[in-house]
Order: C-alpha cells, then sequence, then structure tokens
C-alpha cells in the first residue's frame, strides 16, 4: 500500500507541472458531481469518502449533488449536458451506463455522450441461500437445480437489475434451472430469503454479509476474480470453473463528453490516490464493497467501460426479449 502512494504521489506532482496554461487555473471554483440516487447508503457513503479527500488535494470543494429519477437516468442526462469544463461530474456505473440505456433507453449514449474518468469500486456480486435450502457450494447448488422439475426459485432487486442479470449470466452459463422472482429493492429480498420464503438470491456483498455473519444465510460463492481480503473463507466463482462469472455493482466518476485531457488525466490521479489512502481503503472493506480498487489510468478505464457494455449487452437484451415473451 505505501508503494502506491508514493507512486501515486509522483504521477499527481509529473501531472501538475505538465498542465498547458488553460487549465493551471483549474480548479479555481467549486465542482459539481451529480449523484442520481437518493441519498444515503454504502455507495454514497463511499462515494463521499473519495471526493471529500479530493476536495482537501484539489483545493477545492467537490459537491455531491442528489439528482433522482427514473432509475437514475435523470441525473445522468443532466450530466451529459452539462459544460464539459471540469466543473460538472456524474457517478456513472453499471445500473446507469450500462444496463439501463439498453434495457429502458436512455436519452444519452454512454460512450459518446461522456468523458469517462476513473473507476471507483463497487459491491461483488454474491450467491447465498437459506441454510435448510442444502448446498454448500456453487457446485452442489447447479446440481440441485438440475435435477428439480421445476428448477430453484430465486430473487433479486428487481428486472434489469444488476445482480438479476448476473443471475441470468450464471444460469446460461450453468445450464442451471432457476426461476426468477423480482423484488423491489435488495432489502425486501433479503429479508424474504433469511425468513425462508425463497431458497436463493443473487444480491451483493454488502447486503449480505450482516445476515451471513449471523447466520442466517449461506453465501456460496461470491464475484471477484480473487477470494475477497475480508472474507478470505468465500470461495470464488471462478474457483467453481466460471471464469466470466466475474462482476460487481460497480460506480465510477464520469463527466460531459469533450472535458480537456490534462484535467480529466489530473481528475483520474486524484480518484486513484484517494482509493489508495488505508482510510478509505478500509472503510470500503469493512462496508463490504471493498473489492481492491483497480488502478487504471482514464484511458484503461475507458477501455474497461466499453468491454463491461459489449459484455452485458448480450445478456440484457435476452432478459429484455425473454420478458415480451
Amino acid at each position: 500500500m505505501k508503494r502506491r502512494e508514493l507512486l501515486l504521489a509522483a504521477t499527481l506532482g509529473t501531472l501538475t507541472r505538465a498542465l498547458p496554461a488553460q487549465t493551471t487555473d483549474w480548479p479555481s471554483r467549486p465542482i459539481r458531481v451529480i449523484y442520481p440516487f437518493p441519498p444515503g447508503g454504502a455507495i454514497e457513503a463511499m462515494i463521499r469518502a473519495v471526493t471529500t479527500r479530493m476536495s482537501r488535494e484539489l483545493g477545492q470543494q467537490l459537491i455531491v449533488e442528489n439528482r433522482t429519477g427514473a432509475g437514475g437516468t435523470i441525473g445522468s442526462a443532466l450530466g451529459a449536458k452539462a459544460a464539459p469544463d471540469g466543473y460538472n461530474l456524474v457517478i456513472s456505473g453499471l445500473p446507469t451506463h450500462v444496463i439501463e440505456p439498453v434495457y429502458s433507453g436512455t436519452p444519452y449514449d454512454p460512450m459518446r455522450d461522456f468523458t469517462h474518468i476513473g473507476l471507483l469500486g463497487g459491491t461483488p456480486v454474491v450467491l447465498a441461500v437459506h441454510p435448510d435450502l442444502g448446498p454448500k457450494t456453487v457446485q452442489e447448488f447447479i446440481a440441485l437445480a438440475r435435477s428439480r422439475p421445476d428448477g430453484i426459485s430465486y430473487a433479486s432487486a428487481g428486472s434489469g437489475t444488476s445482480v438479476h442479470l448476473f443471475g441470468e449470466r450464471f444460469r446460461q452459463l450453468t445450464g442451471s434451472k432457476l426461476v426468477h422472482v423480482p423484488y423491489k429493492g435488495l432489502i425486501p429480498a433479503a429479508l424474504d430469503l433469511i425468513a425462508g420464503h425463497i431458497p436463493a438470491a443473487f444480491t451483493t456483498v454488502g447486503q449480505a454479509r450482516e445476515f451471513y455473519l449471523q447466520g442466517k444465510i449461506r453465501i456460496l460463492a461470491v464475484a471477484t476474480p480473487t477470494r475477497m481480503a475480508l472474507h478470505p473463507e468465500l470461495p470464488t466463482f471462478v474457483e467453481a470453473g466460471y471464469k466470466d462469472l466475474v462482476s460487481s455493482a460497480w460506480f465510477a466518476i464520469s463527466g460531459p463528453a469533450g472535458m480537456p485531457k490534462p484535467i480529466v488525466t489530473r481528475l483520474n490521479a486524484q480518484i486513484r490516490a484517494a482509493l489508495a489512502q488505508p482510510e478509505i481503503f478500509n472503510k470500503l472493506q469493512a462496508d463490504g464493497i471493498g473489492i481492491e480498487p483497480r488502478d487504471l489510468d482514464a484511458d484503461g478505464f475507458t477501455d474497461y467501460f466499453r468491454a463491461e457494455i459489449e459484455r452485458w449487452t448480450p445478456v440484457v437484451r435476452s432478459v429484455k426479449s425473454s420478458e415480451v415473451k
């Protein structure tokens, strides 16, 4: 961790010296950060922790502004239409910029209308079951789902959500017989799971962790590339032989299309520097959203963004097509 901090500090110094004259006075006023969801929750806590640190380093306040509605697309559209001067940013991510443009349609194009700056992180998806269901591994769960004529019902936070899509991707890749039961959010789904009203759920570490620690549910696998530092006892889907089942409900910082490259580069370095701070990293771990952040520059993150769109678009279209039928 110390080595990463030193490297990022050196990078920040180099970037500041490299800024052209027209951007050396940036930022000279507060920066607006649109968060397109209601206040509260672990994701907003993560965003505020990062932006608070960035405010201190940049010498100007990053003001997080909640602009809610239409599954996050209203705030995202405002971000796309804002001036690309470095003073208007928006929280982007899997729900608003990968799923919604395909599932429901949006007034913005997730690549054409935005400058993608830096990845914040996200909460990994998990497969959780009620202890009475029986399976203790992913392989046992798949075998049970295949053996039952009617399969196994699973809960999600709702149709078209990231956890629903992961569940459908799991079904496609494993050949499991699964029946989707959409809920209005992760909390109602979790409550029915611990009550035994539904035997399984695709949810997130952040939502499942408390119930897991209390022994009210069993987590069979987590969708991280390697085991989580927070819960090294939890196996991954990759270990079960499914290398494509890696996913988190990730969030990021973007801005309107056409932002000056030097400002984008500086913001990206500040995001990475904030995520490298032990107090922020440890908070993310404790909140259950702490997969170790990927250390991506702005170009690398843009490539990641594009790859996520390409990966999930066929799944979203498949889900949407089956709902129409």
